[in-house]
């Protein structure tokens, strides 16, 4: 059986219709990959993994692990098609590479040379100019990274992992370390990175220190040439994110405003999502970097839409923290048992599978820091703050952010900021240790 012969047996599957095509002409072949075939492979993953598996050993085909059921496949070799719940790994140059996983791509290989097969939701798609990932700026040259706290170094670190060159920027002496121990190349200033790469990362604190990294002496503007994509990872305000937008543009930047949703741990797993605003060409170019530390992007516009919907998403997160405290401790002045409550709302329709981890760590009365209620005021005070320039009141958002600036003083002021329970306890005549087992 010929390389193109295996791929499309990988691709058909037990679809009679395209492995009759499989002695076909590559043009035809291209013009027919519709979402017939995409969904007949998600659905042979889905309900038939062990036939699945058998098929992808068949003939050169090596099989490398699939992992979180149909959600991810890892192959190595002659990897072939990418549908809507298939994010593909492929050896490219000796090295393992994330590919994509827009919704109808398929990736052929022929001739030792990876291809791009554009299939659009149509009848008859028509096939997209040939690419080489392995040869795209983005992928194969040096990426910038600038800022390495607790998450932006777990997004780092899985680019490293995935094969990619990195250049650091990192004043923290330990994270910088420990990135270039991993392979990273150190950068002293923002224009060091910008004179490395085409691609910059920012994964910066606040709005201060974006508008130095970008607009500050050294700084991203001061070295960079048109074509530059920057994509900014931080959660800062939608009128900051408009200012650097504006400036980036007029140096022929495009700039994508990425703000992440989760934790170091899923950064660490690769499982956060990403929310994307901007130019969708440079959202389609860097779209397979990364994929490398998040399981979900959702493109949202070309403008500040991300920015918003993610002060949408974290004003709910956080909101919920003195909800939560309010209830628990009604809960316990009222006889409630702590484990019996906690198991109570875990098998209750609102726990959602974010609530669920919250739920397993108050009911351990764990309350390490996943975000301390120090950074959580700052994004408190962004909400308020747009909300403020759209003229619109958030009284809920206002007292989550008095009660979390109590929080911030004493002995839970490094803790999650789900401490908020402890404060609320503390201030109804509860005591907050020897909770759990009596």
């Amino acid at each position: 059986m010929s390389e193109m012969e295996i791929e499309i047996e990988l691709l058909a599957l037990d679809s009679e219709r395209f492995r009759s095509m499989v002695n076909q002409d590559v043009e035809t072949l291209e013009r027919l990959l519709d979402d017939e075939l995409v969904w007949t492979h998600a659905s042979a993953v889905r309900d038939g993994k062990q036939s699945f598996l058998e098929r992808l050993t068949a003939g050169s085909i090596r099989y490398l692990e699939i992992t979180r059921s149909e959600e991810e496949v890892r192959l190595f070799d002659n990897v072939a098609i990418v549908g809507g719940v298939a994010n593909i790994h492929a050896m490219v140059n000796g090295s393992e590479r994330f590919l994509t996983n827009r919704y109808n791509n398929v990736w052929l290989k022929r001739a030792g040379s990876w291809r791009m097969v554009n299939c659009q939701s149509t009848a008859m798609p028509v096939a997209a100019e040939p690419q080489v990932p392995n040869q795209s700026p983005v992928i194969s040259e040096t990426i910038g990274w600038i800022g390495a706290g607790r998450i932006g170094s777990a997004m780092a670190m899985r680019l490293i992992q995935g094969g990619y060159n990195l250049a650091v920027c990192e004043p923290n002496e330990a994270a910088r370390a420990a990135l270039e121990q991993a392979g990273a190349t150190r950068c002293d200033a923002p224009a060091d990175c910008t004179r490395a790469s085409k691609l910059i990362f920012c994964s910066l604190p606040d709005d201060r220190a974006v508008e130095a990294v970008v607009f500050g002496r050294s700084g991203i503007l001061e070295a960079a040439t048109p074509g530059l994509v920057l994509v900014d990872l931080s959660t800062i305000s939608p009128a900051t994110s408009a200012r650097v937008a504006a400036e980036t543009e007029k140096h022929g930047i495009a700039y994508l405003r990425m703000p992440v949703s989760g934790n170091p741990t899923l950064a660490q797993q690769g499982r956060l999502t990403v929310l994307v605003s901007g130019p969708r060409a440079a959202w389609e170019q860097v779209q397979p970097v990364v994929q490398a530390f998040s399981s979900a992007q959702r493109y949202l516009g070309d403008g500040e839409q991300s920015r918003y919907l993610k002060l949408v998403i974290n004003s709910i997160v956080m909101n919920l923290a003195p909800l939560m405290a309010e209830a628990l401790t009604l809960g316990r002045k009222g006889g409630l048992d702590w484990t019996t409550m906690i198991d109570g709302i875990s098998a209750s329709p609102i726990a959602s599978p974010w609530l669920q981890t919250k739920l397993e760590a108050l009911r351990r009365r764990d309350f390490s820091p996943t975000m301390s209620p120090r950074l959580i005021l700052k994004d408190l005070d962004l909400m308020l703050e747009a909300a403020r320039q759209l003229g619109m009141p958030m009284p809920v958002t206002a007292s989550t952010r008095q009660l979390m600036q109590v929080a911030t003083i004493g002995a839970g002021a490094e803790d999650d900021f789900f401490t908020v329970v402890k404060l609320i306890e503390q201030q109804s005549g509860l005591p907050t240790e020897g909770v759990v087992g009596n």
